[in-house]
């Protein structure tokens, strides 16, 4: 389970904040029918989503919101909105867009992800549904939740395969999964 920043305190608006659930030791029953391998505490959640937004921040400014805080289960990072203070959507919210914003929006997602993989050397791994992506001010995609990505480019594929699905379904007549994995992975020069 996840909160932000929001359904916690007015006082931590101007942050995007995740609250991992702690476990506790010896209390294995959400975890039912899971490896012990696969399951990580909210503090260890935290810590390895530290990593990856530091390294994509670091080596692919701008495809990620920037780290600022990490303690036990609780990572807060840079607000990711627009100057009155209101928090950018997930893709997965944005209902009523114009078609040229979607395809706006899209060559952004295919920029930041040709960034995540080509200069942090990282694959999300949670892109389908737009849940782990942001449509920031200027139509600008940021993803989010970088808990699981993985430093192996070979997972190019299934990120663009997901990307393109969503964009696809809002409309966006050029998302195409293997043009789409072609450009992230740097073997294509454009998306045409």
């Amino acid at each position: 389970k996840q909160k932000t920043a929001y359904e916690i305190a007015s006082c931590l608006v101007g942050s995007e904040m995740c609250i991992r659930d702690r476990s506790r030791p010896g209390d294995d029953r959400r975890w039912a029918g899971q490896s012990r391998r696969t399951h990580l505490n909210g503090a260890e959640a935290a810590e390895r989503e530290l990593r990856n937004l530091l390294r994509a921040h670091r080596r692919a400014r701008g495809v990620a919101p920037a780290p600022v805080l990490a303690r036990g289960p609780v990572l807060v990072t840079a607000f990711v909105g627009d100057a009155p203070g209101r928090p950018a959507p997930r893709l997965a919210d944005v209902r009523h867009l114009p078609a040229a914003r979607w395809e706006a929006a899209y060559a952004s997602a295919a920029r930041a992800l040709r960034r995540l993989f080509g200069d942090a050397r990282l694959a999300h791994g949670a892109l389908g549904g737009g849940y782990a992506a942001l449509l920031a001010p200027g139509d600008a995609v940021v993803f989010v939740d970088l808990q699981g990505a993985v430093a192996d480019p070979e997972d190019a594929a299934g990120d663009a395969a997901a990307l393109a699905a969503f964009f696809a379904s809002r409309g966006v007549a050029r998302a195409d999964a293997a043009a789409l994995a072609a450009y992230a992975e740097g073997r294509a020069a454009s998306l045409l």
